[in-house]
C-alpha cells in the first residue's frame, strides 16, 4: 500500500509541475519574461494562466518557481523538475 501511495504522489507531483511549467511558458510568451513566482500565474480567466496553484499531494512538498520558467518540487529526497529531470 505504501508503494502505491508513493507512486500516486509522485505521479501527481509530476503532473502538477508540468501544468505549472506550461503556464510559466505561456506567461513568458505573453510578457517576454518568466514569472517571479507561481502566484503570478493565478488570476481571472482573462488575466491569469491558472485558477489557482495546485496543492501538493503531501504536506512536505512545495512547488517552487526557479529561473527560466522551471518549476521544482522536492519529495522523499528527490527533486522533480518541470524540465523533466529528477535529481
Amino acid at each position: 500500500e505504501f508503494r502505491r501511495v508513493l507512486f500516486r504522489s509522485v505521479a501527481r507531483i509530476r503532473s502538477d509541475i508540468s501544468t505549472l511549467g506550461t503556464a510559466a511558458e505561456m506567461y513568458y510568451v505573453k510578457n517576454g519574461v518568466y514569472p517571479a513566482s507561481l502566484d503570478s500565474l493565478v488570476g481571472s480567466s482573462e488575466e491569469g494562466y491558472l485558477k489557482k496553484v495546485p496543492e501538493p499531494p503531501d504536506k512536505t512538498v512545495t512547488y517552487e518557481m526557479k529561473e527560466k520558467g522551471e518549476v521544482v518540487a522536492s519529495f522523499k529526497g528527490k527533486t522533480y523538475s518541470s524540465f523533466g529531470t529528477v535529481t
